[in-house]
């Protein structure tokens, strides 16, 4: 080739390079600040690490103000991110599958499992969020435990399966604490069930692998946890004296928001079920009492405040004969809590109660 002709040839890819669309950079959205030309090294510890452009400066962020990740070579995961935006939990949950299944970026797959979780269980899609579960687990124990699952019914086949994957998983598994994490949610998927004894067996076989880490800090959360559930299994057995006892006995270790609103709904769930054949006003103010607990002492976005309110309006309007403030209740749930089922409920109570305008 000849220096005219080289010259030309380059010329012409030039001319090509300034006709070609841009490469679309990877992105990361966080707080609704866009990091431009992003480099993921991981996702570990509740936390998204990463670099922008030839920078060696490592930058973290809380993956709960993550809000989105634009990748130009996974078209998989963008269509994921667009259907999770759009609230389309079952396409993002398919898409989502589809990138956990084809990646090659290590990070994104524990990226992709937290999403894949949360699409898959709004969703309704009760077997991916279980594979998804499953995988965070291995990967990210605490962020799966801080996870709340939605069980299917007790006779459904997605609890049968879900039960086996769990117990093939545990026996897998090397990790204490994705051990923990697992048995855990096996004493929950069983006690969906109904299976009661099976429930505990997994709580005692979580208890005996919690017993070589005592000394950590991670083993006191567990020891916490188990409690906890050791608590709902014996409120599920309707075995109240258990949980008035053991509520009282461990008060001092429910030192974290969520544990303390469980623990405190269980309190005065206990409580209610010990008074159900009462007709002593002054029986149900307790109860009453016991529930506005739950509301005073835990956050506003814990899912068992809006529960714990519609319990307070129902005992003041069938056990005390206060409609009026049953009905100043249940607006007020309708109104802090527009678009959950306790809002939806309290919407059909406010038009029972509602005298008709004339």
């Amino acid at each position: 080739m000849t220096t005219i002709q080289y010259l030309f040839a380059t010329l012409i890819l030039f001319c090509f390079a300034l006709l070609a669309p841009p490469a679309t950079a990877d992105s990361l959205v966080v707080n609704n600040v866009t990091y431009p030309d992003v480099r993921v090294a991981s996702v570990k510890d509740g936390e998204i690490i990463f670099s922008i452009g030839n920078s060696s400066n490592e930058i973290r962020k809380p993956l709960a103000q993550v809000t989105r990740i634009n990748l130009a070579d996974e078209p998989a995961f963008s269509a994921a991110e667009d259907a999770y935006a759009a609230k389309d939990y079952d396409k993002a949950t398919e898409a989502y599958d589809k990138t956990f299944r084809t990646t090659q970026k290590i990070w994104l797959k524990d990226w992709v499992s937290l999403r894949l979780l949360d699409s898959a269980n709004k969703a309704g899609r009760f077997d991916s969020a279980i594979k998804a579960y499953i995988a965070l687990a291995d990967k990210s124990p605490d962020a799966a435990r801080a996870f709340s699952l939605t069980m299917p019914k007790p006779d459904s086949a997605y609890l049968t399966d879900a039960i086996k994957q769990v117990n093939s998983a545990v026996a897998a598994t090397r990790k204490d604490a994705t051990k923990q994490t697992l048995l855990s949610l096996l004493a929950q998927l069983n006690r969906a069930k109904g299976d009661l004894k099976a429930a505990s067996d997994a709580l005692t076989a979580s208890a005996q692998v919690n017993t070589a880490n005592q000394n950590t800090a991670q083993a006191a959360r567990s020891a916490t946890l188990l409690k906890l559930q050791t608590i709902t299994l014996a409120l599920a057995a309707k075995d109240y004296d258990k949980v008035i006892a053991a509520i009282e006995k461990d008060a001092a270790s429910f030192t974290e928001p969520a544990n303390l609103a469980e623990a405190l709904y269980c309190l005065a769930e206990a409580k209610a079920g010990k008074a159900a054949t009462s007709k002593d006003p002054d029986t149900w103010k307790e109860v009453a009492l016991a529930y506005m607990r739950v509301v005073a002492n835990s956050p506003s976005s814990a899912s068992q405040v809006p529960i714990a309110l519609m319990r307070t309006a129902a005992i003041h309007e069938t056990k005390l004969n206060e409609k009026d403030t049953a009905l100043h209740i249940y607006e007020q749930i309708a109104a802090d809590y527009k678009g959950l089922d306790p809002a939806k409920q309290a919407e059909k109570e406010i038009q029972r109660l509602k005298p008709p305008a004339n």
